[in-house]
This record gives C-alpha cells, structure tokens and sequence, in this order.
C-alpha cells in the first residue's frame, strides 16, 4: 500500500464544525486531480455547502468534490443513512443537472444507519444536543459488532444505483484528498463529553479506518473562520454578554444573566448561521 500513495492531503476543522470545510474542499476539487476525494467521518449529521455556477448545494453525506465531476469515495469510517442519501441525490440532482453516483463509491465497511437507530438517538441524546441523525447509535452497534454494513445491503427495486465498493488504489502511485467532517472541538477526547460527536475528526482516524500509511501524510489543511459558532448544546460554549449596568464586555455561561452581545448577535445575522443539516441557529462567540 505505501508503494502504491503518492501524496495524502487532508482537511478538517479546526473549530466546532460550520468552518466552511465545504466550500474550501469543493475549490481545491475545481482546482487540482486527486485520485479520489474521499469523506472519512461522520454522516448525516454534518453538512456542507457548496456554491457552484448552477446553484447551491447542501450536502450532506456526499463529498463535495463530486460538485466538479471528481472521483470520490464515502470511505470506511463513516455513517450512512441511505433514506437520506437517496433525498440528497434528487436535491444534487435538481441544481446541477447530473446523477452525482456516476462520481462516488461507498465502502463496503460503512455503517449503516437505521430507523432504530434515528429512534434512540431522539429519545436519549436530544437534550446533547444531537441531530437524531442516529449516529452515535450506529457507531455504538458497530463496536458492539452487531452493526449491518453497506456491504450487506441487498437493495429493492428502487434501490441499488449506489456502487459499493472498496476503494481500489492502482499501481504507480497516486494522491488521495480527505474531506472530514465536523471540527476539532467535536472530537470525541477534545469535546466536553458528552457533547461532541461519536467520530474521530482527527485526518489520523483516517488513516486507521481506510488502511492508509501516516508517513505518506503530505500536508493537513485547517480550516477555521475569525470567531466561533456552535450547533446544539455545549456548556463549555461561553457567551460573550455586555453588561447592561457598566456597558463591559465579559464572558459568562449563563444565557439569563445578561443580554448577549449585539457585536455576536450581528455576525449571526450577517454570517447567516444557520446550521445545514438541522436549521438551527447557531451560537457565536
């Protein structure tokens, strides 16, 4: 396998997610050729959008190197919600004129995510601040080795059109790109657990998950933005208040102490953050 790399490039976030991975991802694709442009963490609960000359894309699970007709790859590592994928391929579909699975494979080592699973991630972890996308449940069956894998998927009629296979590195050497997912401060050991999310966002869990050699790491994009936001809940999140007695600035976990300072509440609004998979309003410090 070392032979067979040329050069792995990986990006991810360096804050809570919501950084503009996306976006950064999808103009390196419109840029330069990798071999494959592979997403390798999380699922459904992240989400990424791409502007391109036909219209915007909210992605979701595919990668968004598949905007500029690329090879791409949802690699092992990941979570997949195929009800969902099938949606986001009409909405792909729909602005870019194009069936996006002539650009992507899906790793027969994928977790696949099901109702039962989106049933008690809403029941038990909505008060984290979950998405009840059902991703830690998948993840949790996965390790308890019970976990059904897209690899053992046998599709009715309307499915299937999804190619499941491994990715097939050729001789001679090649390059691959890592798209990851939400960001640093979500890491499962960075996070304030319980509050995080159930993948490793680290480009090293990559090389894990998908065989990769670490020496053949070329270079780790970080992708931050000039202040924070944060989806769902997090205590550890402070709010940055201004006292309306003294008019000071200061920092406080506590949302009922004072109002919130109008300087966060403007980037709010003129960063429009809403979040893309879940329609939240996002914190901002």
């Amino acid at each position: 396998m070392t032979q067979m790399i040329k050069k792995i490039t990986a990006l991810l976030g360096l804050q809570y997610g919501d950084e503009g991975k996306g976006k950064i991802a999808a103009g390196i694709a419109s840029q330069l050729n990798y071999f494959a442009f592979c997403r390798y963490n999380g699922g459904p609960n992240a989400g990424h959008t791409v502007t391109t000359n036909k219209g915007v894309l909210k992605l979701h699970q595919i990668p968004a190197a598949v905007a500029h007709e690329k090879h791409s790859h949802i690699a092992a590592g990941t979570v997949v919600d195929f009800r969902r994928l099938d949606k986001e391929v009409e909405h792909f579909q729909e602005v870019m004129g194009y069936d996006p699975r002539e650009y992507f494979t899906i790793d027969p080592k994928c977790i696949v995510i099901n109702q039962q699973h989106k049933d008690i991630d809403a029941f038990r972890h909505s008060k984290l601040g979950s998405t009840s996308s059902g991703i830690a449940p998948a993840y949790s069956d996965f390790y308890n080795r019970t976990a059904q894998l897209a690899g053992d998927l046998t599709y009715p009629d309307n499915h299937g059109a999804e190619k499941i296979c491994p990715l097939h590195i050729p001789q001679g050497g090649v390059s691959i790109f890592l798209e990851g997912a939400q960001g640093w401060w979500l890491n499962p050991y960075q996070s304030m657990y319980p509050y995080g999310t159930s993948s490793s966002c680290h480009p090293a869990s990559a090389a894990m998950t998908m065989g990769l050699p670490v020496q053949s790491f070329d270079q780790i994009i970080g992708v931050a933005k000039c202040y924070s936001t944060r989806s769902g809940i997090d205590p550890s999140f402070d709010k940055v208040l201004v006292s309306t007695k003294t008019n000071k600035v200061f920092i406080s976990p506590r949302e009922d102490q004072e109002l919130i300072s109008p300087i966060y509440l403007e980037l709010q609004s003129v960063g429009k953050e809403i979040g893309v998979t879940t329609g939240r309003q996002r914190q901002v410090r």
